[in-house]
């Protein structure tokens, strides 16, 4: 007999199958996994606290696998659902991938809080039952400095505060891109003078006609939108979007597009001012439980840079080096206008350069 089928989002590995996946399944599945996720750590925490109180010396095969097959579960099935979310957004999903959102934070935060856990990495890393190589090595470092960095060696009211404020976080994460999405998506421009949409390619405005149909734009004369009459409906989506600010003729059109793009979820019912506000402060609080002067020096503990000052170092090493370069290759978009009598050719802006460089190319 075949195989029962296993769960789309239980899977964990191969390629997703995204158009098994409904808002229905991610409200019933992912709470599924979140329970059976849960079950096998609790039994990797009593091995591997019986292993410790016997005084047996832990060897990777027995801490570092189902470490990471826990892990890789969760990053696979939770990605799945946040990567449709993005790029497949319904109501239907946002709301199914809010609710379960807090429920997997809290069990990431489990996973890096678990005083078992991190008493048989050191104890892996101290004593190991056969020597560890380089690469085992890195592995449980960076494994012992994640545990750090997510609150393992807090207690009380202070762990409290810091789990509470991750999932504050993952929600202000979410919201960010649900307005900068739902911006994007509010904001359109139809046009019905072919003059306005001179230099598109005939796929751009084919394209455009297309979603003036699916609006239903009609053309002055009543009739249907097409690539030739128009009206035509642009929008901040990349297909949309990028063709004109690369293609169009008409200067105006492309500041109109690029200053919308630009200030996307910058006011309204939208703004993400007052949520990225509340961003840098609930960061700047958590890198100060753990014990961090700002979220900055937090995040460099784990990369190559020593400190921000070695970051800003190489950031103006490499401006100096580009900066050259860049003012000749801007020269020459700006010979390339005046070549074509372009009169913003001494003062070229961020809406010019994409297209003179296609000009030019």
């Amino acid at each position: 007999m075949p195989e029962p089928r296993v769960p789309a989002l239980l899977a964990g590995r191969g390629f997703p199958e995204y158009a098994a996946i409904s808002p229905d399944q991610v409200r019933e599945q992912i709470p599924l996994l979140l329970s059976r996720l849960s079950d096998q750590f609790t039994a990797l925490e009593a091995e591997l606290d019986a292993a410790l109180e016997a005084g047996t010396p832990l060897s990777w095969e027995t801490v570092m696998p189902p470490l990471h097959q826990l892990g890789e579960q969760l990053r696979w099935s939770w990605g799945v659902v946040t990567h449709l979310n993005a790029v497949c957004n319904t109501p239907e999903l946002r709301e199914a991938h809010a609710a379960q959102q807090a429920d997997v934070v809290r069990f990431s935060n489990r996973l890096g809080q678990s005083r078992s856990l991190h008493r048989a990495l050191e104890a892996l890393d101290q004593h190991p039952s056969h020597p560890l190589d380089q690469t085992q090595q890195r592995i449980l470092a960076a494994e012992l400095l994640s545990m750090h960095q997510r609150g393992v060696g807090l207690t009380g009211e202070i762990q409290a505060a810091f789990n509470t404020a991750s999932e504050r976080l993952a929600e202000l994460s979410t919201l960010f891109g649900n307005h900068v999405l739902d911006a994007t998506q509010a904001w359109y421009l139809v046009l019905h003078d072919p003059a306005r949409v001179a230099g598109l390619p005939e796929r751009a405005l084919e394209a455009l006609a297309a979603a003036a149909r699916k609006a239903g734009d009609r053309h002055v004369d009543g009739g249907e939108a097409n690539a030739e009459h128009g009206p035509w409906r642009l929008g901040l989506d990349m297909p949309s979007y990028l063709p004109v600010l690369t293609h169009a003729d008409d200067r105006q059109l492309r500041e109109t597009l690029y200053r919308a793009h630009v200030s996307r979820a910058s006011s309204g019912d939208l703004d993400n001012t007052p949520l990225i506000a509340e961003i840098l402060e609930l960061r700047q609080q958590q890198a100060q439980r753990l014990g961090h002067a700002h979220w900055a020096e937090l995040s460099l503990a784990g990369k190559m840079a020593e400190d921000v000052p070695a970051v800003e170092a190489l950031l103006e090493e490499l401006r100096a080096a580009a900066y050259p370069t860049a003012c000749a290759e801007l020269r020459e978009l700006q010979d390339c206008a005046r070549r074509h009598g372009a009169p913003e050719a001494d003062a070229l802006a961020p809406w010019d350069v994409s297209y003179w460089a296609e000009k030019l190319r």
